[in-house]
């Protein structure tokens, strides 16, 4: 059942009868739900502010409160026209909008910047997942422009200055900055392909003074290892423990081992220094969860066998209880059987994670658990990634003996999937070595029946 809205006073009187309930209903649900667990202001200040400043943003807030309405909601929307075919029609309003404002305008950085995540926000609820990482880049385009418009670069080509016409750009874009570089390190993890810009700099303070402090550094710490080991990604390169690595790269491998560690001991304390609320609780197990697949992915990418996660068990169980206790305070929180979207850090990256790489039979299928009620964080999508794991876990464990997985019926590195959210089916690439040590590659066409596939 949707839920009851408060109308707002008419503060965007342009607006029809049916614009006004997209954007209450944005307003009510949306920019609460899209900050996931973590209380940024991205959502229900930034977006909501500009939207009654704007109207390319106020027809991109109608459109996506509309879609998601639709989609959480079917049951409660009577309309004549269908609900991708309105949430459509008001995105090209705003596209066609903030092309005529840019006209205007040039230095509408944050503007210009603010459209791509709500264009990527719209993409993804649509199930164009290409077109939303073509926002991605386009958004992380712009940032650099800003930079290097701004910016001083010393000859190692690090920030050494910040000119002072850059304070026209108010404070709104470090929230933008960060939000793109989240993403960035999703990307990184979801797509093969994907380059991370790696756009942030890692800087820990003496200590952290919020959990979103706490949660940047932690995601410029990420960044940077997802770039190492994007660059080490043919297996050739993963010759530990049998060969070391070469110098360069295991002392990369250690720097980040460091910065985790060095995360971690300025993490613990504020954790524990005050009472936290329900919510405040909830992310700062997010953080720890993200933590400790961080240390795993680092400590057993450059291994020559996947039997190297088997020592790795107690970590994997953390990840679990963690994600439960969360899960299981966010379902009481909400009371709702809905599926959540958001576009901020959560739990169906590091659950995929275990589900793939931890092959205790009981545990990966307690990630699934978790992973089968959980809507859309980010670039990750809790029901196709559910499909992606049962895939693993099925190819993994046939003709397994004894709850063992054998090494050649492991696979090696990320699993490569091509989604086709219409027709609900994804391409699936895995590599392993067979019985006489040659690599292999498993290619498989699935179709996308979540709930009938059984494990």
């Amino acid at each position: 059942m949707a839920p009851r809205l408060r109308l707002y006073p008419r503060i965007l009187p342009q607006l029809h009868d049916e614009e006004i309930q997209s954007f209450d209903y944005f307003q009510n649900v949306c920019a609460k739900d899209f900050a996931g667990y973590f209380q940024s202001s991205l959502w229900e200040t930034l977006v909501l502010k500009t939207a009654h400043e704007e109207p390319c943003i106020s027809h991109a807030v109608v459109a996506l409160g509309s879609l998601h309405r639709a989609q959480m909601y079917p049951a409660g929307i009577r309309n004549n026209v269908s609900a991708p075919e309105y949430s459509v029609r008001y995105y090209r309003k705003a596209i066609v909008t903030l092309n005529q404002r840019l006209e205007n305008c040039s230095m509408s950085w944050e503007l210009a910047i603010l459209s791509s995540l709500i264009f990527l926000a719209l993409e993804l609820l649509l199930g164009h997942d290409v077109v939303a990482f073509m926002h991605l880049k386009s958004g992380f385009r712009m940032l650099k422009a800003i930079r290097d418009r701004f910016s001083q670069y010393s000859v190692d080509g690090k920030i050494i200055a910040t000119t002072s016409s850059a304070c026209a750009l108010s404070g709104n874009l470090h929230d933008l900055v960060n939000a793109f570089a989240r993403l960035d390190v999703q990307a990184a993890t979801f797509e093969r392909a994907y380059k991370p810009n790696n756009f942030r700099t890692i800087t820990l303070p003496d200590r952290f003074t919020s959990i979103l402090q706490a949660r940047d550094a932690l995601n410029s710490i990420l960044a940077a290892m997802y770039s190492l080991l994007q660059h080490n990604r043919e297996l050739i390169k993963k010759t530990l423990p049998y060969i070391p690595l070469p110098a360069k790269t295991a002392i990369e491998v250690e720097q980040i081992k460091t910065l985790l560690n060095h995360w971690s001991d300025l993490f613990t304390p504020f954790s524990k220094q005050n009472q936290v609320s329900p919510k405040q609780q909830m992310s700062i197990d997010v953080l720890v969860i993200h933590r400790t697949a961080a240390w795993i992915h680092i400590s057993t990418f450059f291994n020559q066998d996947q039997l190297s996660c088997d020592f790795y068990y107690s970590s994997f169980k953390h990840i679990v209880d963690f994600a439960q206790k969360v899960n299981g305070i966010d379902e009481e929180d909400n009371k709702t059987s809905r599926l959540r979207f958001s576009l901020d850090v959560g739990l169906i990256q590091p659950l995929l994670y275990v589900a793939t790489h931890c092959r205790d039979p009981s545990l990966r299928r307690q990630a699934i658990k978790i992973m089968n009620g959980l809507g859309r964080e980010g670039l990750y999508d809790g029901l196709s990634s559910v499909a992606v794991a049962k895939w693993v876990v099925k190819m993994e464990e046939d003709g397994m003996e004894h709850g063992f997985v054998r090494e050649e019926k492991r696979f090696h590195g990320e699993v490569a999937t091509v989604f086709d959210d219409v027709k609900r089916t994804f391409q699936v690439t895995g590599t392993r070595r067979n019985c006489d040590g040659v690599w292999e590659q498993v290619n498989e066409h699935v179709t996308w029946e979540v709930h009938s596939m059984t494990l």
